[in-house]
């Protein structure tokens, strides 16, 4: 209970007046009290000591029997007075004199007011007390009726401490929460609107073209050498289909954290080089040649299929766009916490306004809509290497070409 009057300051404050009322209350009545019974007391020694001298005038020589009557009680003659009194039509409460009376009337009206004063002030205290608290209870109503329609505005602002500031407060934040949910699922379901476009415009032109050439198949005046080529195209077509859909599907994984890349300290020169080899055929048709340069191998925290597989689409995506004879340097570096690959070609560039959108999902470059790709791989590369607490940049190289930097996370020793 303590712990509610600390941690509440509207409780707290309403207990302290109503205890600070009720304890001036008693004070007051006890101050009035006390001196109404001195009055009483006078009254009663006035009239003592008036009934005193008027017998000792009567009978002078029984002064000692009075006084000792008055001090010294015997029942017996406390019964014959009151039969005497009786006799001369003296009840009780004749007895009292006048302002005996009234002293007693004014101290029960006196009590009776401050009572009265003291049940108003106490109501009146709880009365805005309860209100307080109803007004809370109204607020936390009110926005759990507007979150139940999707608004999630909390407008107030909470300067007091208490348990009913902080459930308000703390509503307030669950309504930022919700709010940021709302906006991520609206987020999300552009996105998926967007992804669902994208993926049907990417399988259109695929299926379209596996379509076309199967409907020339079936003609009967075509050459051997025709029906050869188109074969051949539908088979290219097939394997792009193949591509995009293990792209999308490596990214629904990464995404829906169905796959976890787990960083390990291992040896970044072997994963440099899988990922080479695993385009050198492709560099080798078009006579690209790429160069690694000699480095201190050094173990990086990285896992090493994905890290390859993030290596690897930027090196398909420089042989893609490099002309035939064209190069690919690859230069290692360090710094105090990260290992850099720069991974530098020769190709068509990007464009300055172009860069902050390469990792994009499936975006392409104006001046790479005529050459083969899906726009995915450089948005897996980025996936793969901020998972592990990396970073990729692009830059547009000052001669010809792009330069795809690469940071990752060295081992903690």
């Amino acid at each position: 209970m303590i712990n509610i009057f600390r941690k509440e300051p509207l409780l707290k404050k309403v207990t302290i007046k109503i205890s600070l009322v009720f304890l001036l209350s008693v004070l007051i009545l006890n101050i009035f009290h006390i001196t109404q019974l001195d009055k009483l007391y006078k009254e009663q020694i006035n009239l003592t000591e008036n009934i005193v001298g008027q017998l000792a005038l009567e009978y002078p020589n029984d002064e000692a029997n009075i006084v000792k009557a008055i001090k010294y009680k015997d029942e017996s003659i406390k019964e014959k007075g009151k039969n005497i009194l009786e006799k001369y039509g003296y009840k009780e409460d004749s007895i009292l004199s006048s302002n005996s009376k009234a002293i007693i009337y004014k101290s029960v009206v006196v009590f009776f007011l401050v009572s009265i004063i003291s049940l108003i002030l106490n109501i009146n205290l709880l009365s805005k007390f309860f209100k307080e608290v109803i007004k809370t209870i109204e607020n936390i109503s009110y926005y759990i009726d507007n979150f139940i329609k999707n608004n999630y505005e909390v407008e107030d602002e909470f300067e007091q401490d208490g348990i009913f500031m902080s459930l308000i407060s703390r509503i307030k934040d669950l309504g930022k929460k919700l709010n940021n949910q709302l906006y991520k699922l609206n987020d999300e379901k552009e996105n998926l609107k967007s992804l669902v476009t994208d993926i049907s415009h990417q399988l259109k032109t695929p299926l379209a073209s596996i379509s076309l050439y199967n409907s020339i198949l079936l003609e009967d005046d075509i050459s051997k050498e025709d029906r050869k080529n188109f074969v051949i195209q539908n088979e290219e077509s097939t394997k792009k289909l193949h591509n995009l859909i293990d792209s999308l599907v490596n990214i629904s994984r990464l995404e829906s954290s169905m796959i976890t890349i787990k960083p390990e300290c291992k040896n970044i020169k072997k994963t440099i080089i899988k990922a080479i080899n695993s385009i050198y055929i492709k560099a080798m048709d078009k006579n690209i040649e790429i160069n690694l340069d000699e480095f201190e191998d050094i173990n990086i925290n990285h896992d090493q299929k994905w890290t390859e597989e993030a290596i690897f689409n930027i090196l398909d995506n420089g042989v893609k766009y490099t002309k035939n004879d064209g190069n690919i340097d690859i230069k290692i570096s360090q710094t105090i916490n990260y290992l850099r690959i720069d991974i530098k070609d020769n190709g068509i560039g990007i464009n300055k306004e172009e860069i902050n959108n390469l990792f994009k999902r499936f975006y392409r470059g104006k001046d790479t809509k005529y050459i083969e790709g899906s726009g995915v791989g450089l948005y897996l590369s980025r996936k793969i290497v901020e998972a592990q607490g990396g970073s990729i940049i692009a830059s547009k190289n000052i001669d010809k070409g792009s330069t795809f930097s690469l940071l990752l996370q060295k081992c903690n020793n």
